[in-house]
């Protein structure tokens, strides 16, 4: 199941998968023209199908007119008297067909946007518990398939308790950091007798998920902390508890757009989920889609994120454990495969003639799965050639000209050096292996590369101005000029051109707005690169992750359904 979002705020239809921005209006009134601060939102999530209601705390809301969201929604403000500075109550109605899954919400007004705030999409009930449920003795009770909302406290537990039957299978999952919450979960099961049956840790990413089985009948506890026994503002969480599997990433991880696709569910306990053919639209490649999977029969639904893809998509085929057995390569490509079980190898060749360059490039945890991929490049008959793993720096500090990413996963640079052949052997880093250590590789035939990356993910203007958009470039062997273009925006804009010079690392673009724009309008874009030589075709689309990175510093990889998204609002004039 995946969704088409719109983008509003402008009277104007959006082209296909343009992140939603859906307005509500106000009586015509003077609002303050002041930029709104989101500090939090409860509920954390919104369910499909149904009206949530919602209240969103900060500063300056008073003037606010509109959301701005990810998913398509229907916004109204709930109004009891005088608007509050502090706080504002809303209804989300999202659409019955939208799939779970990690989106954001931005508060909008005549003085702008606000931060940008994480936001689910959960098909689980959901409530909020006392504040007194920090001993076992008052724990608050629960019975699945049901979500908590709630927060930590300094130096104290948080205790739940739920009754289940012999031979019952129960998943309960935290979701604290992977939407932007400081708090590092750990998540015990507890008997009737205090005696722990089940315990999680950092199992998807710092968050704690597991499934359970229960072996004999009665009643059970959760006890959920911080590990380090922290609370307070910023320790949000959402406890899920149900019948959803664990999920990790697709498989394949991507899919190859305008292709019909069969895609499974990787993960440490999804087997039964069952495989589903999806068919991603033209000029998608790069993007993200939300893909709901839960159990046959099942009452709650767990979510993988999949990527659209401009390569051919290919999978694995056994057996292929040896370089005597190696898979074929011809790129370009990507090759998806399983490291079905500790210590599994794969080996794949690559032929080529002289002076033909390779670009190796290893995907995993950007996309969800837990490997950590290891490549190594070698000569027929042994003998490396080179190798690589994933490697995080810090933009700020890095002295390398044109780095603009925070993490990279493995990549390697190969120029036969004369006609022949070479042996691709990956691996887990750790040698780790189950059903949800998936990985992709993508294979293309290097003449030079670069990658765009947006300094902002939010920019704002005066009706009649200019969006200035700072491009960064990080080059690969492509030292030419690089033609910038602005798509997705709505009627009202228009983009200027921009050009990367040669051998240069940035450029500016501007988008002019028209000067009858309402302040408190807003809009979304995204801006792709071309080289400018005239011999190449492939557009590159820029990032934003290292600015994400900056607004979300405990995520390690944002959500993608955000990479490359950028924001504009209207703004009053400054007088």
């Amino acid at each position: 199941m995946f969704f088409e979002q719109r983008q509003a705020g402008f009277s104007q239809r959006a082209p296909a998968l343009a992140v939603g921005v859906l307005l509500f209006t106000l009586a015509p009134v003077k609002l303050p023209a002041e930029t709104p601060t989101i500090k939090s939102i409860l509920p954390l999530a919104a369910a499909p199908g149904k009206t949530t209601e919602v209240v969103i705390e900060g500063q300056r809301l008073a003037g606010v007119t509109g959301l701005w969201t990810t998913f398509e929604s229907k916004i109204s403000i709930v109004e009891a008297g005088k608007r509050e500075e502090s706080r504002l109550r809303l209804r989300i109605d999202i659409p019955e067909k939208t799939p779970v899954g990690i989106g954001a919400i931005r508060a909008a007004g005549p003085g702008g946007l606000s931060n940008l705030e994480l936001f689910l999409i959960d098909d689980l009930p959901a409530s909020t518990p006392g504040a007194k449920n920090t001993s076992a003795e008052n724990a608050a009770a629960i019975e699945p398939p049901c979500a908590i909302d709630s927060r930590t406290t300094t130096d104290h537990r948080d205790y739940y308790s739920f009754r289940a039957r012999a031979g019952q299978r129960l998943s309960f999952e935290v979701m604290a950091q992977r939407i932007g919450s400081r708090l590092d979960p750990i998540l015990r099961i507890l008997d009737s007798a205090g005696r722990e049956v089940a315990f999680s840790d950092d199992s998807a990413g710092a968050d704690s998920r597991l499934a359970w089985r229960c072996e004999q009948e009665g009643e059970y506890l959760i006890e959920l902390r911080d590990v380090i026994y922290r609370g307070g503002d910023g320790f949000t969480y959402r406890l899920r508890a149900g019948d959803f599997p664990l999920v990790s990433a697709p498989y394949p991880m991507r899919a190859e757009q305008e292709k019909s696709t069969k895609i499974s569910i990787a993960g440490p306990d999804c087997a039964g989920v069952e495989s589903r053919n999806v068919q991603l639209p033209g000029g998608s490649s790069g993007r993200a889609f939300s893909l709901g999977a839960r159990f046959p029969g099942g009452a709650s639904s767990s979510f993988v994120t999949l990527l659209s893809s401009d390569l051919p998509e290919l999978l694995e085929k056994e057996p292929n454990n040896r370089a005597e057995s190696a898979g074929t390569l011809q790129p370009p490509c990507a090759i998806n495969g399983r490291f079905a079980n500790g210590g599994d190898r794969d080996f794949y060749q690559i032929a080529g003639k002289k002076g033909t360059r390779l670009v190796i490039r290893g995907e995993t945890r950007h996309s969800g799965s837990p490997t950590d991929l290891y490549l190594r490049l070698e000569k027929p008959g042994g003998g490396k050639i080179a190798e690589a793993e994933d490697r995080s720096y810090d933009p700020g500090k890095d002295k390398e000209k044109g780095k603009n990413y925070y993490f990279e996963e493995g990549v390697l640079n190969y120029t036969f050096p004369e006609d022949g052949r070479v042996i691709l052997m990956v691996e887990d880093l750790i040698r780790r292996g189950g059903p949800e250590h998936v990985y992709r590789i993508e294979v293309r035939h290097g003449q030079g590369d670069f990658s765009l990356e947006l300094e902002e993910t939010l920019y704002s203007s005066a009706p009649g101005g200019d969006l200035k958009v700072k491009v960064r470039c990080r080059r690969n062997g492509y030292d030419g000029p690089i033609e910038l273009v602005a798509e997705g925006l709505p009627g009202g804009t228009k983009p200027g051109k921009a050009r990367i010079g040669k051998g240069k690392d940035s450029a500016e673009l501007k988008i002019t707005l028209e000067k009858d724009l309402q302040p408190g309008s807003m809009g979304t874009f995204r801006i792709f690169g071309t080289p400018a030589d005239g011999g190449r075709a492939r557009r590159i689309e820029a990032r934003t992750r290292e600015a994400l990175r900056k607004t979300f510093p405990r995520l390690f990889h944002p959500p993608r359904i955000l990479d490359g998204l950028a924001a504009f609002a209207v703004t009053e004039a400054k007088k």
